[in-house]
């Protein structure tokens, strides 16, 4: 089965100030200005800077810290490593591709990274794709490759990964899937995890490119299954991209403050029933086992996410780990396998060790300030 993971993470000040500032020229421009500085935008959400901006620079950390969308690959790239699998991060831009394989040289200590583009000939395709695929006991397991999607849409076999991470998304989803499907096809007899970092300016929130770039793929990839028919760039809806609305509309969390602890659970469970992919149950009020609701996706019924919701009235306060134990508790008292774990919070935020032991678990935290990007922005 194919697992998707969403990754909102809040951008850098630099980056989102290179966000805003595009966004700026954006509403001021034409409509052939308009498009280009959507692409403009479209890059600033992956990071603020060309990567040649890098030369003579000597901490490549630095650079990798000024985005948002970089964040979570450390940690997911951490753990492919730990579990002695191996990865394929699609991206296009080919100076951000030698880039992050310069990184990843670093970072984890490997000799070679693989890129495949258009500039790469069909003869070394071949060559990376075959050494990619030696069994794991013959060259130690952990690899990973960078690959454009356009140059890897179609006639790469690559099931020796269990692992895509999309750092930049293409405007359509059957590439992307075309991407998904180099690994998960005949021969593969393992899950398949699919990695979605979204950037979230921390004004515009759902707002956010990111987000709303989510939004219109889920859609359209919606309208493909229930017309047997794919979308095409062409009818990309440029419109919603320009405006920054999304499918589901903005939310304060000031609205929220007026609610007990059964309202916001209460607030919980109707967003994600209102956002048309998941089908919700509330567990029982008393002996929940460390839970408050598990939903199935509509479509993808393997799909599944357990929920705890942490209700206080002292919205400065910072939830410690015991909520997380309590959704990591609540894993087994279900009958679903391999869920997403989500913990929900109208509080501030998540002490350090909640968000140690989170990130050692893959449990999803939601604070105050990320409850407009509940559900579809948590979870995929």
């Amino acid at each position: 089965r194919k697992d998707y993971h969403l990754y909102p993470t809040i951008m850098p000040r630099r980056q989102a100030d290179a966000y805003e500032l595009a966004r700026g020229h954006l509403a001021d421009g034409a409509r052939g200005a308009a498009l280009k500085m959507l692409h403009h935008i479209r890059g600033v959400s992956l990071h603020p800077e060309d990567p040649e901006s890098m030369q003579g620079e000597v901490d490549i950390d630095s650079y990798f810290a000024r985005s948002a969308r970089f964040a979570p690959v450390r940690n997911i790239l951490g753990r492919v490593r730990e579990r002695n699998e191996r990865a394929l991060i699609f991206t296009e831009d080919r100076r951000m591709q030698a880039f992050v394989a310069q990184w990843i040289r670093s970072e984890f200590g490997l000799d070679k990274v693989r890129i495949i583009n258009g500039a790469t000939t069909i003869p070394r395709r071949r060559q990376y794709v075959d050494e990619f695929q030696r069994h794991m006991e013959t060259d130690g397991g952990f690899d990973v490759m960078i690959l454009s999607p356009r140059a890897a849409g179609v006639g790469l076999t690559l099931t020796a990964a269990t692992h895509v991470i999309h750092l930049s998304r293409w405007w359509n989803p059957a590439v992307e899937e075309q991407c998904n499907d180099r690994i998960y096809r005949i021969g593969q007899t393992k899950d398949v995890a699919i990695h979605l970092p979204l950037a979230i300016h921390p004004t515009y929130r759902e707002g956010s490119f990111d987000c709303v770039l989510n939004d219109l793929m889920r859609r359209k990839t919606s309208l493909a299954r229930a017309t047997l028919w794919p979308p095409t760039d062409s009818d990309f809806d440029n419109g919603m991209l320009v405006t920054g609305v999304s499918d589901a509309a903005w939310f304060g969390p000031g609205e929220l403050e007026n609610l007990d602890w059964a309202g916001f659970e209460d607030w919980v469970v109707d967003r994600a029933r209102m956002s048309g992919d998941w089908e919700v149950s509330k567990t029982p009020r008393s002996g929940d086992a460390g839970a408050d609701a598990v939903l199935r996706h509509r479509r993808r019924r393997s799909t599944t996410a357990v929920v705890q919701v942490k209700h206080t009235t002292d919205h400065k306060r910072l939830i410690d780990r015991a909520a997380v134990s309590e959704v990591l508790d609540a894993y087994g008292r279900y009958s679903v396998t391999n869920p997403h774990l989500v913990v929900i919070t109208n509080a501030r935020g998540f002490t350090d060790r909640a968000q140690k032991l989170a990130l050692e678990k893959g449990v999803r935290l939601v604070d105050r300030d990320r409850l407009g990007l509940w559900p579809n922005h948590v979870i995929g």
